[in-house]
């Protein structure tokens, strides 16, 4: 089952986010094979203001356990985190994280 995962930072969340940066990237990699779209929601004056992911998962459960475990979740960067299912409705969108986007990620 597809859901999708919104995580909205707290404010001046910079810091928390640099610390925690190198474990959520390999918490992403350690999740690839569910993760089927993953990027940042971006604001020219604020930075990064959150995550959206589309995971393809058993049930809610574990998609709020993919959730719950994200090490940014963890050091407290998130004021909200939403976990709802998602029905594809483009058609034309094929599910699939961006590797080339990951990659670049982790080389950083």
């Amino acid at each position: 089952m597809y859901f999708t995962v919104v995580c909205l930072n707290r404010p001046d969340v910079a810091d928390l986010r640099e610390k925690a940066r190198s474990q959520h990237l390999q918490y992403l990699e350690q999740h690839r094979s569910c993760i089927q779209v993953g990027y940042p929601f971006e604001d020219d004056e604020v930075g990064i203001e959150g995550i959206l992911f589309v995971i393809d998962v058993a049930n809610r459960a574990a998609a709020k356990a993919f959730a719950n475990e994200d090490p940014f979740r963890k050091a407290g960067l998130f004021q909200t985190v939403m976990v709802r299912p998602w029905n594809q409705t483009d058609l034309n969108m094929v599910p699939g994280a961006d590797p080339h986007y990951a990659q670049e990620a982790l080389a950083q």
